[in-house]
């Protein structure tokens, strides 16, 4: 079984479109949905950092989802930020289930997603110093390339928009992790300590010194632990989340999402397998 869990908000309008491209998944395997949906109001500071109208309407939207019987809201009543709210939600994922994908809620995805699943998932079991795979949201190919690369998985630090991986991989990573956590817990996530996350990824020799979130930390931890992470050649989805707490239009124009064609591929109805080159 594989579960998915998806990291929510208060973007209403980004997660619709989510879970729109997630019912309209075509022979998708056995799968149990969840979302961990953040609260308005922070914990820590006391300052509203959401709208309470969206976070209530974020959790109604996927409780009267089509996803099938098996989904599950998780809904905090005070805000924790971004970085709690995804350790916390990897941790129950992993004790959960045997494979778990996890989303954030600001991307749309190919109606071949799901299917392509089991045969990445199989490929992850043979590469054991990868951390997990992500069918990516950006082109890692020139266009007239996009024939040659629809089954070729490659090795890269692409977005964490989405996360596929096994409780084991996340077991060897998440004891590094908890030196990042340990920076940011207890603490309102719009005004992390920033010069500490700096001297923490400096004294690992992370190189990656201009992303201090969550993401940060989380490549920081797959790093010291000597593993890597892979994606598709050609995305089979698209960001959508032009707007939030680390986007803006221009900066998603700038990093490439604005051009992301295409992420359907007719192929993928019928595709069994991937090929995977050796970890670098």
């Amino acid at each position: 079984m594989i579960g998915i869990g998806i990291i929510s908000f208060d973007r209403p309008h980004y997660l619709a479109q989510l879970l729109a491209s997630l019912e309209a998944q075509a022979d998708a395997p056995a799968v149990e949905y969840h979302l961990f949906q953040d609260g308005a109001v922070n914990k820590f500071s006391g300052r509203q950092v959401g709208d309470p109208e969206n976070v209530r309407q974020s959790a109604e939207i996927f409780l009267e989802s089509k996803l099938g019987d098996m989904r599950e809201a998780h809904v905090r009543q005070a805000n924790v930020g971004i970085g709690i709210n995804q350790l916390e939600a990897y941790d129950w994922m992993c004790a959960h289930y045997e494979r778990v994908v996890m989303l954030e809620n600001d991307v749309v995805l190919s109606p071949h997603w799901a299917r392509l699943l089991p045969a990445l998932f199989e490929g992850l079991a043979a590469h054991p110093d990868t951390f997990g795979f992500t069918t990516d949201f950006k082109r890692r190919c020139e266009r007239h390339e996009i024939e040659a690369n629809l089954g070729r998985v490659m090795y890269a630090h692409p977005h964490w928009w989405m996360i596929a991986f096994t409780p084991d991989r996340w077991a060897r990573i998440r004891p590094h992790f908890m030196r990042y956590y340990e920076l940011i817990r207890e603490r309102d996530y719009g005004h992390l300590p920033y010069q500490r996350i700096q001297e923490l990824f400096d004294e690992v020799g992370h190189p990656i010194r201009t992303v201090t979130s969550q993401d940060g930390g989380k490549d920081m931890s797959v790093r010291i632990e000597g593993m890597q992470r892979a994606t598709l050649m050609v995305n089979r989805g698209i960001s959508i989340g032009r707007e939030g707490v680390h986007f803006n239009p221009k900066v998603h124009e700038r990093l490439g999402y604005d051009d992301q064609e295409p992420y359907i591929c007719d192929s993928d109805a019928t595709r069994d397998s991937f090929e995977w080159p050796e970890a670098a």
